[in-house]
């Protein structure tokens, strides 16, 4: 999947402007058009990519992007716009699946950078979701087995539960990403609501995961379900 990802990326943008980043994250840096032109390089990379084929099999995979458009004046300005376009990316993965996000780097631009990064730091590496207030991916990876390991519940089994909201770009689309984020806080209110003894965590996006314990996980999950469908 990373290696055609990779080549949907040099077919759009040229293999010569195109780096791994790291990870799942690529870089692709093209010199000289306006950003119309950009967007339209980044719209032939997600239709590309949009039903891939790996040995023979169809995927229908979702993406995200951020961006930003101007001119370097140095090293400097360079890894600034760098840093800039890895937080407009950041904020297309909250919107929602295969949004675009970006930015231009002026002299406004230049004065905020610091304040955008470090909000940037503050989401990533605290260990609660700024959103919903729900503990974070990295608390629940970082912190389960204080409850698995708890002495006062040896001998209870535990249930991993993992809730999606479905449709999530398309409700965003249609109503806004600020009543995009209401329905998260709701989703994450209704969660906690429904299994009060359970380690509840945002997992990322629109995806909720629990670890819960004892008896009426079945009757929990239904109460969630028809909640969020009213």
């Amino acid at each position: 999947m990373i290696r055609a990802f990779a080549q949907s990326v040099r077919d759009a943008f040229g293999s010569e402007n195109v780096y791994r980043f790291g990870g799942d994250e690529f870089v692709a840096i093209m010199p000289g058009p306006d950003e119309a032109a950009f967007l339209q390089a980044i719209n032939a990379w997600r239709t590309s990519f949009a039903n891939v084929e790996i040995d023979g099999n169809r995927y229908n995979p979702t993406t995200s992007a951020g961006y930003v458009s101007g001119t370097p004046e140095n090293e400097n300005d360079l890894k600034d716009m760098l840093r800039l376009a890895d937080i407009k990316l950041y904020d297309a993965k909250l919107a929602g699946r295969n949004a675009v996000l970006g930015a231009e780097f002026d002299e406004n631009r230049r004065a905020s950078l610091d304040d955008d990064i470090a909000r940037l730091h503050d989401r990533r590496n605290g260990e609660t979701d700024s959103l919903t207030g729900l503990p974070s991916r990295m608390y629940l990876t970082t912190h389960a087995h204080t409850l698995l390991d708890s002495p006062a519940l040896t001998g209870e089994t535990f249930s991993f539960v993992y809730f999606n909201v479905e449709n999530m770009k398309m409700y965003n689309e249609r109503f806004g990403i600020t009543a995009g984020d209401e329905l998260l806080v709701f989703v994450a209110t209704t969660i906690s609501e429904a299994f009060p003894r359970a380690l509840v965590s945002r997992f990322g996006d629109d995806r909720f995961v629990l670890i819960t314990y004892g008896e009426g996980l079945i009757e929990s999950i239904e109460h969630v379900h028809a909640a969020v469908r009213l």
